[in-house]
């Protein structure tokens, strides 16, 4: 079964194209299995792309574009 976590404890992965600043996939981390967190930074690594962390709020806030690019 799956423990209750709170709010202010939530963090949100998020890739970021380099060329046009777009979103290009997220991750809710605490979700994640070991396999799975390599795979996402195996991505973001592969096609350079910056990752941030976000709170809960700030993902709820948050309005970057997805990525364009090919």
């Amino acid at each position: 079964m799956s423990e209750e976590i709170k709010l202010e404890e939530i963090k949100i992965k998020v890739s970021i194209c380099n060329t046009c600043k777009g979103w290009v996939s997220s991750a809710k981390w605490h979700k994640l299995n070991k396999k799975e967190r390599t795979a996402f930074y195996r991505e973001a690594s592969k096609y350079e792309l910056d990752v941030k962390t976000l709170t809960f709020e700030e993902a709820k806030r948050f309005s970057t574009p997805i990525c364009e690019c090919d």
